[in-house]
């Protein structure tokens, strides 16, 4: 059986809200300080990429980019934040596209924006892949072995997840392996990391940037990544495919 999670490879794009009309622009841009807003918790994969970039654009304008946290809701009280800001060019954000545009509509009930109507996509940075991360401990190596323990367990475990992505790919493994395991959101991806180490969560889907500082410390393991190919960043660990 295979485990196709390549869709929830994350693009990660700068979403910025359409700008004002041509009065707005007739004064040299940008003539201030520029708002980026993170729709995640400081510390974690997408708070630092955010601040990558946002550094980036501050050194190519010469301007501050103040990063501001909001996270909560998988992202939709930030974004919520930014449709409600001024369209004047001085609020950004650097998202996930993946969770913002796409997911969020479908997962969330009552939006209280409308990701085509109200964003405006400016540009792609990159493409970022999840991981299936246990205890460096834990008695099986890859996606299989966690299957097959997993469907030992009463009521089949827990995967954990901070964000749309990792949402709808827990969801995804679930249909495919016929298990009825637990989805246990988080506000960050850390407070997922804690409650695996503490034995109290099975799996946590992780973006590929939080967890490749994680590995250094030799408590975790990742059993598979979600791109189509074996990633540079973790040449020994193999793909959903792969893991059959």
């Amino acid at each position: 059986m295979q485990y196709s999670l390549n869709r929830s490879v994350l693009r990660i794009a700068a979403a910025l809200v359409c700008l004002g009309g041509a009065s707005a622009m007739a004064q040299e841009y940008p003539s201030r300080d520029i708002r980026s807003i993170c729709n995640f918790a400081a510390g974690t994969g997408a708070d630092v990429l955010v601040r990558y970039y946002s550094d980036q654009l501050s050194r190519l304008t010469s301007r501050p980019v103040i990063v501001e946290n909001r996270p909560g809701a998988n992202g939709v009280l930030a974004t919520d934040a930014l449709v409600k800001s001024k369209p004047d060019g001085y609020t950004i954000m650097i998202t996930p596209a993946s969770s913002t545009l796409s997911a969020a509509q479908h997962l969330i009930r009552k939006l209280p924006f409308d990701p085509i109507r109200d964003i405006t996509p400016v540009t792609t940075i990159l493409r970022l892949s999840f991981a299936m991360v246990v205890p460096v401990g834990a008695p099986y190596n890859n996606m299989k072995e966690l299957v097959e323990a997993l469907k030992k367990k009463p009521g089949n475990g827990t995967i954990g997840s901070s964000n749309n992505p990792g949402l709808v790919g827990g969801e995804l493994l679930k249909q495919m392996t016929g298990m009825q395991t637990t989805s246990v959101p988080y506000k960050s991806t850390p407070q997922g990391l804690i409650d695996l180490l503490s034995g109290q969560l099975d799996l946590l889907i992780s973006d590929s940037t939080f967890i490749a500082g994680q590995l250094k410390g030799g408590k975790t393991k990742i059993l598979a990544v979600t791109t189509a190919a074996r990633t540079t960043a973790f040449p020994n660990a193999l793909t959903m495919v792969e893991s059959g």
